[in-house]
């Protein structure tokens, strides 16, 4: 469990991350079933999967483990792509 100032938070499962373009489509999706390590802002995580989108191209990619940097800004935590 971490703690966020004097708030415990429990364990991250099934998280999603998505990123929108500037015509608030979605550019990105990140997520896992489960967080298994995390040290600062690496992560190692469970079924991982990424999707891409632009017009011309859709990427899908899936995993059974996984290590993810993230980057967290403004209290938002994204991963580093």
């Amino acid at each position: 469990m971490g703690k966020i100032d004097d708030i415990g938070v429990g364990p991250v499962e099934n998280a999603k991350i998505i990123t929108y373009n500037e015509n608030k489509e979605i550019k990105s999706e990140f997520g896992f079933k489960k967080i298994l390590n995390r040290q600062g802002n690496i992560w190692e995580v469970e079924q991982p999967y990424g999707n891409f989108y632009n017009q011309d191209l859709s990427c899908y990619m899936t995993a059974d483990q996984g290590i993810v940097e993230v980057v967290t800004a403004g209290g938002k935590t994204t991963p580093k792509i």
